[in-house]
């Protein structure tokens, strides 16, 4: 390489850049010098020397290290697109290295660290796209993605086709808004377990005493891991079309059974605010139908996904370049051995709060934690009051947003129906296909919208959707479809309530979790059993 390619760098940068340009894969191995590549693409790109760092990059080969080749061929198509505004050429390099199938696991571990991977990028190029109305182009993206991003993704692609449609642009631009609006009040509703967030660090789930001993219980040759359900199994028999009703302000039919979706189908597990409720400890967890005879697991903060990674996925990252480090290949590397072991199990999720409607009178309201269990937190009452008005607000704010966004989909599916009305002949038998795109669009709300009957259990869900054709879903023939979930029960337990007619089980968990330091509680709550 010439001199004359550092001109614009600092002496100290020259020099540290000469340095690594003498490790050469003859001489110090392929680790050494890919280490050495991408040392050289982070140095100069950071000083704004493009074509020093594109040209180093370049010379990472699949065999020298396949964690090295995969994040530099993310880089060269950052560089590609955001430098030299070559979006086919970045697009192409994408979709061969999303197609190849030795990479996968490596993407995989990728998006499980919050790190920015080829899906990450392929996703932010074809929204980019869209924006700048090259809807072809970003079809190409969309559908080579396949299974990453499933629903926003699948949803995208539809979107395009109708843009491609002359007479159909418009309801495009209809979805695209709506599609944006559920995202936000998705991430509004995600419950953060953070560490900073010092009032919703653990969330309970009611179950028998017989599941419970299942889960803590295990050993090597017997393991039970937690379970997320089919959408059957729930109890309100408005879910999945009380939302539609909401928006279009009509009355919405109560259907017996959830339509059955083989490809986008429901699995799910409650949780609630309420760890110590005497009316769910006599709804759920029963043992031969006797109320109150289960137990509350109450979850950590680490049983879910960290709020972060998931605004990593929506808002994939600020920055257009990720800057690559050794710090991270190593990180990557530590993790796939994790990942190998853990390929049956779905990965930790987000857990989101409800959200109560009542579409007579346009009632909303979010699940929370309720004001006496401040009051049992907090021994001096005008710090409970303080904390509880905190708290409050901190709800209203996520209210307030989840509020206009719903609002700006009650317009758009109003403006859909005036926009169908408009169709000519040619086009009026989509209308059916419109309405199927339109449930689409809403379904990852449509799980977490319950009738405000229900506000009551103050409810959490984690919700995964997937295909019925997914080999992770397991099936008890007659009784019940569920999905395992990775985080262990035992690891991530802060407590255990035992409900009144269950206090002869104290003993037994207490030896079932000597080991930890879970606490175990008799419940509070007065009951007389019958």
């Amino acid at each position: 390489m010439n001199i004359d390619d550092m001109e614009g760098l600092d002496e100290e940068t020259r020099k540290k850049i000469e340095e690594l340009q003498k490790v050469t894969r003859e001489k110090d191995g392929d680790e050494a010098f890919t280490a050495a590549q991408l040392k050289i693409f982070s140095t100069s790109f950071s000083n704004e020397d493009y074509s020093l760092g594109y040209e180093a990059l370049s010379k990472i080969k699949e065999t020298d290290n396949k964690i090295s080749y995969y994040l530099a061929q993310i880089n060269l198509a950052l560089v590609e697109k955001n430098i030299d505004n070559n979006v086919y050429r970045a697009s192409e390099r994408l979709i061969k290295l999303y197609e190849n199938k030795e990479f996968e696991l490596i993407s995989t571990v990728v998006l499980k660290g919050g790190f920015l991977s080829v899906e990450d990028v392929m996703f932010k190029f074809g929204g980019e796209l869209i924006d700048k109305e090259q809807y072809k182009d970003a079809l190409r993206l969309f559908e080579s993605l396949s299974t990453s991003y499933s629903y926003e993704n699948y949803c995208l692609i539809r979107i395009c086709m109708l843009f491609l449609r002359e007479n159909t642009k418009k309801i495009a631009e209809y979805f695209l808004d709506s599609l944006k609006q559920v995202l936000v009040i998705q991430d509004n509703l995600i419950v953060d377990c953070s560490h900073e967030n010092q009032y919703e660090r653990k969330l309970a789930h009611y179950t028998s005493t017989i599941v419970a001993n299942n889960l803590l219980n295990n050993t090597e040759k017997n393991k039970s891991l937690f379970r997320l359900s089919t959408i059957y199994n729930v109890n309100d028999p408005s879910e999945g079309n009380l939302l539609m009703g909401y928006l279009k302000e009509k009355k919405y039919n109560i259907k017996k059974n959830v339509d059955l979706n083989v490809d986008y189908h429901a699995f799910l597990s409650c949780f609630t605010f309420n760890h110590d409720s005497l009316n769910q400890f006599r709804l759920y967890g029963k043992e031969n139908n006797r109320e109150a005879s289960g137990v509350s697991l109450v979850f950590n903060k680490h049983f879910f996904l960290d709020k972060n990674i998931y605004s990593k996925y929506r808002k994939i990252l600020n920055d257009p370049i990720n800057i690559i480090n050794t710090k991270k290949i190593e990180d990557i590397k530590d993790n796939l051995l994790i990942e190998y072991a853990n390929a049956t199990e779905i990965d930790k999720q987000n857990v989101f709060r409800c959200m109560y409607l009542n579409v007579k009178n346009d009632y909303i309201h979010l699940a929370q934690r309720d004001k006496i269990t401040f009051y049992n937190e907090f021994k001096d009452k005008s710090e409970a009051q303080r904390h509880w008005e905190e708290y409050t607000k901190y709800v209203d704010s996520k209210k307030e947003i989840i509020i206009r966004s719903l609002n700006k989909l009650k317009v758009n599916f109003n403006l859909l129906d005036e926009q169908y009305r408009m169709l000519d002949s040619n086009y009026s038998s989509i209308t059916d296909e419109l309405d199927i795109i339109a449930d689409e669009i809403l379904l990852p709300l449509k799980y977490l919208v319950k009738h405000s009957a229900f506000q009551e259990e103050q409810e959490c869900r984690i919700v995964y959707v997937t295909s019925l054709k997914n080999e992770n879903v397991r099936m008890e023939f007659g009784k019940f479809l569920y999905v395992e979930y990775e985080a262990d029960v035992k690891t991530h337990l802060d407590k255990i309530y035992i409900a009144p007619a269950a206090t002869q089980y104290q003993p037994y968990l207490a030896k079932l979790l000597c080991d930890t330091n879970v606490k175990i509680e008799l419940s509070n709550n007065p009951y007389r059993q019958t």
